[in-house]
Order: C-alpha cells, then sequence, then structure tokens
C-alpha cells in the first residue's frame, strides 16, 4: 500500500515534507509573477531547520528585488554546467 506524502507547515511558506519513502525534505512555496513555485532548501537532518531558514530568507529577499529563485537557481546551475 503506498502512502501519501506528508507536509508539515512551518511559517512564511517553509514546510517539511516526508516521503512515501521516509526522505525527508525542507521545502518553500511561494508566489512569482502570479504563480506558485516551490524550491527545495534542503534534506533534513543535513539541513537543520536553522539552515532551512536562512536560505528561506535569501530566497524572500530575491523576491523583494522581483527575481525567482527557481529560476536563479536554475541559471547558476547552467552556468556551472558550461564550466565543465
Amino acid at each position: 500500500m503506498a502512502y501519501p506524502a506528508l507536509r508539515r507547515r512551518r511559517r512564511e511558506g517553509c514546510s517539511g515534507r516526508i516521503t512515501p519513502s521516509h526522505r525527508r525534505y525542507w521545502r518553500y512555496r511561494y508566489r512569482f509573477d502570479g504563480r506558485e513555485n516551490l524550491i527545495s532548501l534542503g534534506l533534513y537532518p543535513e539541513v537543520p531547520i536553522e539552515s532551512a531558514r536562512a536560505r528561506q530568507q535569501v530566497a524572500r529577499q530575491l523576491l523583494a528585488l522581483g527575481v525567482n529563485p527557481a529560476g536563479r537557481r536554475k541559471a547558476l546551475r547552467q552556468i556551472s554546467a558550461q564550466r565543465l
């Protein structure tokens, strides 16, 4: 029997998610240009809640500047892939 993923909302969009395979993620849900987006802040316990909140704050600052955090992350990955 497959179990659904469990979600627990922390505050201001930061939440924890437990998958059916028992992997635990920190995630941040936000809106950009009228669309809902979701980015991963890391795996628990490798990333403690304090680090996940710090990463969320960086994402919120980017949103305040009008930059999509997921789009920025994708662009940075493409740049690093080109360097290899």
